[in-house]
């Protein structure tokens, strides 16, 4: 494989757009082929996104066959991604796959075996992954000892979002968990140890005719103390919050999705007692500030050339199949009332 990792990007999605961008930036990685199950719109989309006129524009397939791809970037719609990953991984092409990366963990499991079978990266596209901020965060948070995790990740769909997006009209059948909900599973996992939680709850609020969840509440626990709980929607105003709950401090981020500076992230630490016999809050802080020189999707990139390059391999019980776990979890017990089940 070359110095350089030449990527071919499966569709045309609107998320592919920052993708590209974000390739842009990033060192020894490139984008060589769009494919399209048009050629002529991928060719229409090339020029809109300022990739090279030299980018080939061709189907989905023959973008597999192109000795000059080392992987493939995949924003196709989650019922998609079993067919093309595998086809990926038989043609030897790593992967960097959008979340939730399938549709259920029977999915997954094939996707992750076809990877594993022929020697092909598989990574999903959680780009808060990669801030410098999470591993500063992870460095902070076991001495203030860990209890609870507090989360949302929302936004406000438009009406043409509810009539034609790919999120609710059945492209997606997870619907805000998958798409939204993915984010929450993922911060709690790191949190406590990328540990298997061992009991899940949800509850659907409001789902659409298709019967895809637009608002769910949600709960994870591991069985030792340590729990999560979080909403995600389609219907809300955006929020994008955590709270950690430690027996000493709690920590919050008001951003811990998409941050709101490009160049750096903070980590606030609170450290609140009542004081004058409970008739007041006496509350310190303290701002940790984390810069990352590259926006965190361009960092993302490049760590997943980094895996391909020194051919990392997932592991049996990988990141993926954790929060696909957590979410495979979550959805049983909608169908049972919210009743709290077994991981």
């Amino acid at each position: 494989m070359s110095k350089t990792l030449r990527v071919a990007v499966l569709g045309t999605a609107s998320i592919a757009r920052k993708n590209i961008a974000a390739i842009f930036l990033a060192t020894d990685v490139t984008v060589v082929a769009v494919g399209s199950r048009k050629p002529e719109k991928a060719r229409a989309y090339c020029e809109e996104v300022a990739l090279p006129p030299d980018t080939v524009c061709c189907t989905y397939a023959e973008c597999l066959t192109m000795p000059n791809v080392d992987a493939v970037y995949i924003p196709l719609p989650t019922t998609l991604h079993l067919e093309w990953v595998v086809k990926a991984a038989k043609a030897g092409k790593h992967v960097l796959c959008e979340k939730p990366v399938a549709v259920n963990l029977t999915e997954l499991k094939t996707i992750t075996e076809a990877c594993k079978e022929n020697n092909v990266v598989l990574m999903d596209g959680v780009m808060f992954m990669h801030h410098p901020r999470l591993s500063t965060l992870l460095s902070m948070v076991p001495p203030l000892k860990p209890l609870h995790v507090s989360s949302a990740f929302t936004f406000r769909g438009d009406d043409d979002f509810f009539k034609n997006n790919i999120r609710v009209n059945g492209g997606d059948p997870l619907g805000c968990l998958g798409d939204l909900g993915w984010y929450d599973i993922r911060i709690a996992l790191a949190v406590f140890g990328y540990k298997l939680p061992t009991y899940a709850s949800g509850v659907i609020t409001e789902e659409n005719e298709h019967g895809v969840p637009i608002t769910m509440t949600c709960g994870l626990k591991w069985g030792d103390g340590r729990s999560t709980n979080f909403m995600c929607s389609f219907r809300m105003k955006t929020q994008q919050w955590v709270k950690i709950a430690c027996e000493t401090a709690h920590i919050d981020l008001d951003d811990f999705v998409i941050p709101n500076n490009e160049t750096s992230a903070g980590i606030k630490v609170v450290k609140e007692e009542f004081v004058d016999e409970a008739r007041r809050c006496e509350s310190v802080s303290d701002l940790v500030e984390v810069e990352n020189g590259k926006p965190q999707q361009t960092l993302m990139w490049e760590e997943f050339r980094r895996r391909v390059q020194e051919g990392e391999s997932n592991g049996e019980l990988s990141i993926e199949i954790l929060t696909q776990l957590c979410i495979e979890g979550i959805m049983r017990s909608t169908r049972e009332g919210g009743k709290e089940v077994e991981v």
